[in-house]
Order: structure tokens, then C-alpha cells, then sequence
């Protein structure tokens, strides 16, 4: 687990979208994305819940 993990996570619990927090951070969708699923297995948990519509935190 690193701080840019946690500081992505955080901005993604903010923001109504992937899309929205990976612009607000700077980064692509696909990194976001690819951070957060790497901080999920080492936690062993879901943390974001995932929809089909791309509404909501991922």
C-alpha cells in the first residue's frame, strides 16, 4: 500500500465517477482504475463498488 494509493482512494470516494477523480488527479482512467484494484487484493477487500452505468465511485 502506498500514500499515492490512499490519496487516489480518497479522491475517488469524493467524486461522483472514475472518470472525474482520474481528471482531477491527472491521471488516466485506466491508472486509477489499475491503483485502486491493486490496493483491494492487498487489502483483500472491495473498497469501490462497480456499475455497469459509470456513475458512482468507479
Amino acid at each position: 500500500m502506498t500514500l499515492e494509493q490512499l490519496l487516489y482512494a480518497d479522491m475517488l470516494a469524493h467524486c461522483s465517477s472514475l472518470q472525474e477523480a482520474a481528471d482531477r488527479l491527472h491521471i488516466t482512467k485506466s491508472a486509477l482504475s489499475t491503483a485502486i484494484s491493486q490496493l483491494e487484493d492487498e487489502l483483500g477487500v472491495r473498497i469501490f463498488e462497480r456499475t455497469s452505468r459509470g456513475d458512482g465511485a468507479e
